[in-house]
């Protein structure tokens, strides 16, 4: 700040009243200073701004750049961080999608095996006499009932990815 001058012209002051005698003396005081202080790079000079910016740059120099590299450091960690979770959830998303559809590849097959178990046992109870029947359809009621158990479950876990999906 040796450098560096002050823009206000001491001159200036002489228009000033003051009605008291301390008030005087700190003008006094302050002129002396400005006039020992001025020269030609006057700082916060709107007629001439380089000394103002020259003196922004070498304290920016010696303060900021320092900071500001290390902000700018830990930006480009932050947005690698980002992009890496987006990636992540990407992977999981469409991972998870696959696993949907096989899910529901599986659901439909054990659909349709409710649908055929249920036929076979339906049809089996009419043709069977009430004495026979336990022995030959009790197979088949659980064959039925196994087969709607993974219907369940299969839906269950359809849900359960589902929520999933949506969760991430």
């Amino acid at each position: 700040m040796n450098d560096c001058g002050v823009c206000l012209d001491y001159r200036h002051l002489q228009h000033l009243i003051l009605s008291d005698k301390a008030g005087y003396e700190a003008l006094q005081s302050v002129s002396l200073f400005l006039g020992n202080n001025r020269n030609d790079n006057s700082i916060f000079n709107l007629n001439k701004q380089k000394p103002t910016f020259d003196l922004a740059e070498k304290y920016a120099g010696q303060h900021f750049m320092s900071d500001w590299q290390e902000e700018k450091s830990d930006a480009e960690v932050r947005v690698d961080e980002h992009w890496n979770e987006v990636l992540r959830k990407k992977d999981l998303a469409s991972k998870l999608r696959t696993e949907l559809q096989q899910l529901n590849s599986e659901l439909t097959t054990a659909e349709d095996s409710v649908d055929i178990a249920r036929e076979e046992f339906e049809s089996s109870d009419t043709h069977y006499n009430r004495r026979h029947s336990y022995y030959l359809i009790r197979p088949l009621q659980e064959k039925f009932q196994s087969c709607t158990r993974k219907v369940a479950n299969l839906e269950n876990q359809v849900y359960e990815k589902k929520e999933e999906i949506e969760g991430k």
